[in-house]
């Protein structure tokens, strides 16, 4: 899977989605998602507690791809997440950070809950401005009550993760969520 994923990036002239190695993977079932993943982790281990810069060069140049053309295949996003919880410097977070900005939550499901995750491994490394601006979008969508439920909880672990660094009190802030929903449920019962 890496060798292809490699061959693809350094020319990449078509899509990633519509490469072979991308239709072949498009079509992995959940479990098969999970042994790409428990891979990227024997690829760590093989490589001595680091991964091999070809695979995340790779990695970087189709996420990169994928986000000029707004498009996510899983597979992609599943070695992300897989990536940064083993490394989170193992890619840039400028790079999560484009590609958060331009998927986010308003992606699938699936997609967001990668993405989110992806972020709350990288949150310590956001500086400032961009911690504030990712953090504020979050806040905004979880008042808003516009998350849907399966994004609750991965939304809620990015934005805690990066709330020091945007100057958020996040127990305070949790708390005030907490009202808001109480106030809403009040409402509608």
């Amino acid at each position: 899977v890496f060798r292809p994923l490699e061959a693809w990036s350094r020319n990449h002239s078509e899509a990633l989605g519509t490469s072979k190695i991308g239709l072949l993977l498009e079509n992995l079932r959940s479990e098969d998602v999970e042994y790409l993943q428990r891979a990227v982790r024997g690829t760590w281990k093989r490589n001595g507690q680091a991964f091999p810069p070809s695979f995340t060069r790779s990695l970087v140049a189709a996420l990169r791809h994928c986000s000029a053309d707004a498009s996510w295949p899983l597979f992609l996003l599943a070695l992300l997440e897989e990536t940064l919880s083993i490394d989170p410097a193992s890619v840039p977070v400028e790079v999560v950070l484009t590609v958060w900005k331009a998927a986010g939550l308003e992606a699938s499901p699936v997609v967001a809950i990668k993405l989110l995750r992806a972020m709350g491994h990288v949150s310590g490394k956001v500086k400032k401005p961009e911690a504030i601006e990712v953090s504020t979008s979050l806040a905004g969508a979880l008042k808003r009550l516009a998350v849907p439920p399966s994004l609750i909880s991965p939304a809620l672990a990015a934005f805690q993760g990066l709330a020091p660094r945007s100057g958020i009190d996040f127990g305070s802030w949790a708390s005030s969520l907490l009202d808001h929903v109480a106030g809403a449920l009040a409402a509608h019962v």
